[in-house]
Order: C-alpha cells, then structure tokens, then sequence
C-alpha cells in the first residue's frame, strides 16, 4: 500500500509540474527582465509554493528551457537568469538538490529527443519501453519523459515544434 501511495504521489507531483513548468515557460522569454520575471511569480505563487520541491523542479526546466536554443544553451541568457535561480534555491538543501533532479529529467528529455531524431531507437522501442518495468526507478524516469512520450504519441515531426506549440497554446 505504501508503494501505491508513493506511486500516486509522484504522478500528482509529476502533474503539479507540468502545469507549473508550463506557466513559467509563458514567463521566460529571452527579452523579459528578471524584475518582471520576480513580479509575476511573486503573484501567481505564494512563498510557500515557491519554496515547494515541484515549483523548483519547474522552474529549473523552465530556466533551462528558455536558454535552449538550437540545441545549445545560451550561457549568457542563462547567467543572466541566475539570480532567479539563486533567490528560490541557493543555501536550501534539499531545493538544490531538486535542482539538480530537474537537470536529470531535462538531459533524459534531450538525449531521448536526440536518440529519436538521429534514427537510433524507432518509435515503437520507446512505446515498449515506456512499458517495460525491469529496473528500479523507470516508473520516475517514465514521469520524468512525460512530455517526449506526448510529442511522440500526438503525432508532431518535431520536438522542438512541439514544446513551441505547447508554449504557444499557454499565451
């Protein structure tokens, strides 16, 4: 009973961060300022949201998503978004270490991405993977993929078209 439990809660917190990442993605646009960053989640989330293991997962992903272009980060956009990532992470132990899970699920979203595009691994072996439960922590993995799993199953050519459509449909 304990397993199933701990099962729903990762698929309720796996949610809880779609619908999060998904409001900061809005946020994050490379000519928005950090103050009008700071403004608009200081009124959408209050301190204790912010301060919650989900919205920092989200925001990692959105931070990082946002200075993901053409494969590659835009390091300076990055630097120029770390006193976001300092104010609700730095010296909070255990959100810096929800930081670093954050990094985890964006690297297994772009290395499956780049196993899909480059003809590697065929769609059908990522649908059975999905599936297949032989190791311990692939339930976590497969939350964590949520999103490459959506792109691959509603039928779009490509990833990036797919999360600009997803970013797109939340304006």
């Amino acid at each position: 009973e304990h397993k199933l439990q701990s099962i729903e809660q990762l698929i309720f917190s796996s949610l809880l961060i779609d619908q999060i990442e998904n409001k900061l993605n809005q946020i994050f646009t490379p000519s928005v300022e950090n103050k009008v960053i700071f403004d608009k989640i200081e009124k959408e989330y209050s301190p204790s949201e912010c301060s919650s293991k989900p919205f920092i997962r989200a925001l990692v992903i959105a931070v990082c998503n946002s200075c993901y272009n053409e494969k590659k980060i835009d390091t300076d956009l990055f630097k120029k978004r770390v006193p976001i990532l300092k104010k609700y992470i730095t010296n909070k132990g255990d959100l810096e270490l929800e930081s670093l899970f954050a990094i985890q699920t964006l690297t297994h979203r772009i290395i499956f991405d780049l196993m899909y595009d480059e003809e590697i691994v065929r769609e059908d072996v990522f649908l059975t993977w999905r599936t297949e439960d032989r190791e311990e922590g692939h339930g976590i993995c497969v939350l964590s993929l949520k999103a490459f799993f959506d792109w691959l199953t509603d039928g779009y050519n490509d990833i990036d078209d797919y999360f600009f459509q997803k970013i797109n449909k939340n304006h």
